[in-house]
């Protein structure tokens, strides 16, 4: 199972909210597996099942919490990739910061780190930036800069400390239980989704990023905060 499951370890971030259905509905079946959400991500081609059963090289990996707070960490370093970072997470009552620095990647292909990648429940899911609301057209992207903030309906707000430059994407996606897993159903389904990511670029050396993630913020809380 889950043939397509290499970055599930690299600080996939999973927002459980009132949406009880968001990973249950066909997601895996159809999600991006190089953008889910909270990784940080060399963009190379794998084969499927690729590092399947393999140890992390890095010894450390892990967090403390302490009744609402917390702190998470992680050495990043995926297996078959030069990919190497520092990732943490800092948990409040009501908010998640993520931290990243020390990015850098010989490889070839482009650096990510997936901010969110939301499946949908309906395609006109309304996505806020700085306060305008953005086209709600599957197939749409585009790039922001010096971003504040952001808010999508029925998950929550997104705070960029200091301005980021944010990619946005309104994506389709199709897929079937038999592309990730042996004996799975061949039935196509189709689920859309929405991502925000920071693109660190091909080669990125000492690269970092700063988001914090405000769980079922609305547009006007979010602006807010």
């Amino acid at each position: 199972e889950n043939l397509k499951g290499w970055f599930t370890a690299d600080g996939m971030t999973y927002l459980y909210n009132n949406d009880l259905a968001h990973f249950s509905d066909h997601f895996w079946a159809t999600v991006d597996p190089y953008r889910l959400p909270g990784i940080t991500v060399d963009t190379t081609p794998r084969a499927d099942g690729a590092g399947a059963s393999k140890y992390g090289t890095r010894n450390w990996v892990g967090g403390v919490t302490l009744q609402t707070n917390g702190a998470a960490g992680m050495d990043l370093a995926p297996y078959g990739s030069t990919l190497t970072g520092k990732k943490s997470w800092f948990m409040f009552e009501d908010e998640v910061v993520g931290l990243g620095a020390g990015i850098a990647c010989s490889g070839t292909a482009p650096v990510e780190t997936i901010i969110e990648n939301r499946r949908l429940g309906s395609s006109t899911a309304a996505l806020v930036v700085d306060g305008a609301s953005q086209p709600p057209l599957m197939g749409w992207s585009k790039t922001v800069t010096n971003a504040g903030w952001a808010a999508l309906t029925n998950a929550g707000g997104y705070y960029f400390p200091g301005g980021a430059t944010v990619k946005l994407a309104r994506t389709a996606r199709k897929g079937s239980w038999s592309q990730i897993n042996t004996g799975g159903s061949t039935s196509s389904h189709t689920r859309n989704y929405l991502t925000l990511c920071f693109d660190h670029g091909v080669q990125p050396h000492a690269a970092g990023y700063a988001y914090v993630l405000l769980p079922n913020f609305s547009a006007s809380q979010t602006a807010s905060y």
